[in-house]
């Protein structure tokens, strides 16, 4: 026969469970964000939150661009922004990179895809953190569009259309911080060329300010 306070201490116990795993989901959440807030980030504990990153400091890069493995260059990044979102999306924008990784003919990593790989790889890590629905979008967007070239004004017009002023400014913002990142050579040949986006999106800015 069936006891009804039975019924009554399943449902104690699953609301129980429910409560503990947001409170963990919420400590976890505050934690990544504490810890990428620090100066020098403490690998183990990242690792300890998202363990999908630690094949990050063991993957071979073999490429005149980068001047260090994909751990460093990320961490290093994600210490160039303040900003608690671009923050995030930095730590998760190349972890696509090592299942995405060939050799060309001269044997030279490439990582055709991993933009694609890492939304793929970063919606659970994002999800799993409790982070905020909207905000998980745009940094799963960014992420997505972090290596795309903005070369002309209709470029910038329709990337602005798909993210919005605001989202396209950290857009910008992350690609500098990626390019910041790289062999010096790489950086000094490209930034001049993130600067001519700077100034076109500022112009769309001051367009758009006019209009209002």
């Amino acid at each position: 026969m069936f006891n009804n306070n039975n019924k009554y201490d399943i449902i104690h116990k699953v609301f129980r469970v429910d409560k503990n795993r947001k409170v963990i989901k919420k400590k976890m959440n505050s934690e990544i964000i504490e810890i990428l807030n620090s100066d020098k980030i403490n690998e183990q504990k990242l690792f300890g939150i998202i363990p999908e990153m630690k094949i990050l400091k063991t993957s071979p890069v073999n490429h005149p661009a980068h001047k260090f493995d994909i751990l460093t260059h990320t961490l290093e990044s994600v210490n160039l922004t303040k900003n608690k979102t671009l923050k995030l999306a930095l730590l998760l924008h190349d972890i696509g990179k090592p299942e995405s990784m060939t050799y060309d003919e001269k044997g030279i990593t490439r990582f055709w895809g991993h933009n694609e790989k890492s939304v793929e790889i970063s919606k659970p890590i994002l999800e799993r953190l409790e982070v905020d629905p909207e905000e998980s979008r745009l940094i799963l967007q960014l992420i997505e569009y972090h290596d795309k070239k903005i070369e002309s004004v209709e470029e910038m017009k329709d990337m602005k259309k798909r993210l919005g002023s605001k989202s396209l400014g950290l857009l910008i913002e992350m690609q500098e911080a990626d390019l910041l990142t790289h062999a010096d050579w790489y950086r000094d040949k490209k930034v001049p060329l993130l600067n001519k986006v700077k100034d076109m999106y500022k112009n769309i800015i001051k367009e758009e300010e006019l209009v209002k």
